[in-house]
C-alpha cells in the first residue's frame, strides 16, 4: 500500500462517517419507493452514457 493512498483514506474517512450519520437521519423522512425509482433512473442513465462513450 502506498503512503499516498493511506493519506487520502485518512482525509476522506471523517467525511464518509458524517455522510453515513446524515443518511441515517434522512432515511426516515424519504419515500423509499420514490428514492428507489430515482436511483434506478440515475443508474440506467449513467450506464447508457458509459456505453455510448465506449462506442464514440
Amino acid at each position: 500500500m502506498h503512503t499516498n493512498l493511506l493519506w487520502h483514506t485518512v482525509l476522506l474517512a471523517p467525511a464518509a462517517a458524517i455522510r453515513v450519520l446524515f443518511a441515517r437521519l434522512l432515511s426516515s423522512r424519504l419515500d423509499m419507493r420514490r428514492t428507489r425509482g430515482v436511483a434506478v433512473v440515475l443508474a440506467v442513465a449513467s450506464a447508457t452514457v458509459l456505453v455510448i462513450q465506449q462506442f464514440v
